[in-house]
């Protein structure tokens, strides 16, 4: 696992200057992200520089396919969907394609990952499960089309998703390896370290964005590490999805207010909770600094579980407590107006 963690360390400049070639080229293309009046940046921002990570975590799936660090399971379904995904999304960044061929690939990828993982046949939650029975391929299949969309929603902040990819990666791949788990403690590192590649040139004031070719990339990759980390006993899916639990929460309960007040839920926007505080503060950096606050004690709460398996249900409940409060104290401070506008 040393030389694992080596090739994991590398990634992280070789990302750093891949997405600085990345962002010459986008420079010289004009593929820029132009601001708006639905956008939380001022200044025209190349984007799609987050090709620079994806293609150094697929790279490192392949050498580590090489080396045979994986379970050979895993390796087409990242190789596989997961570029699907990167490439729909690099499409997108480009000039845009239409949101029913991009649903279309997401669900196609989705598919192919549980093909090959399996679904999510019983949901545990401590002493407690529940066998998901016949909708448990349906009910997988949405939750991974699902998690590209809402990494993808999250990606509006400098360092905001990047950050949260480097802190989940670091974290997830130690309780990987506390669980025995090299091969998805290899593919956790490997995420992060490309992740903070990237993250150097997405600092406020960002010098490129991550782009749709790497936001939907990172929730397919994370998922799919959920998946196989609770097919092999190792980390539960319950676990990953409390380290993920600011993403998770503020992206689904966006979605479905703007659903409930009959809006074009696919247009973008800036009624989620961290771009609404975002605006109100006036400056990115803050926001980040919160929710990596609140990822410190979510960790404690996966903590807690992983040492206390019977405390699953816990350790949800205190985790969607802590997410509530926080999304109250911003509906507080920053509201969504009914026109779908921030108060400034």
């Amino acid at each position: 696992m040393k030389a694992g963690i080596a090739v994991a360390l590398v990634a992280a400049p070789v990302s750093w200057a891949l997405v600085g070639m990345i962002r010459g080229y986008l420079v010289r293309q004009n593929i820029l992200d132009l601001p708006s009046h639905r956008s939380s940046h001022s200044v025209p921002t190349p984007r799609g520089g987050g090709l620079g990570a994806v293609l150094v975590v697929l790279a490192g799936v392949g050498l580590a396919t090489l080396l045979q660090w994986l379970p050979s399971h895993v390796i087409p379904v990242l190789l596989g969907g997961g570029a699907a995904v990167a490439i729909i999304g690099w499409i997108d960044d480009r000039g845009g394609v239409s949101p029913i061929v991009r649903l279309m690939v997401h669900l196609a990828s989705a598919i192919w990952a549980v093909s090959w993982l399996g679904s999510f046949e019983v949901l545990r939650l401590g002493s407690t499960s529940q066998a998901m029975g016949a909708f448990a391929t349906l009910v997988s299949i949405l939750v991974v089309t699902w998690a590209i969309s809402s990494y993808n929603f999250m990606d509006g902040l400098d360092a905001l998703a990047a950050s949260e990819a480097v802190y989940v990666g670091v974290i997830g791949g130690v309780f990987s390896l506390l669980g025995g788990q090299s091969g998805i403690a290899f593919l956790a590192f490997l995420i992060a370290a490309a992740s903070l590649g990237f993250l150097i040139w997405n600092l406020p004031p960002a010098k490129v964005f991550m782009g749709d070719v790497a936001s939907g990339f990172l929730g397919y990759a994370f998922v799919v590490l959920a998946l196989a980390s609770d097919r092999t006993n190792g980390l539960p899916a319950v676990g990953w999805l409390t380290l993920l639990g600011v993403f998770v929460f503020d992206s689904t309960v966006t979605l479905l207010r703007r659903i409930l007040r009959g809006e074009n839920w696919r247009t973008t926007h800036r009624e989620s909770g961290y771009q609404r505080a975002a605006l109100r503060l006036g400056r990115h950096g803050p926001v980040t600094v919160v929710v990596l606050l609140a990822d410190l004690v979510l960790t404690g709460l996966c903590w807690f579980g992983w040492r206390n398996p019977g405390s699953w249900g816990f350790v949800v409940g205190a985790a969607t407590g802590l997410l509530i409060l926080l999304y109250y104290l911003v509906e507080r401070f920053a509201p969504v107006e009914k026109t779908g506008t921030t108060p400034t």
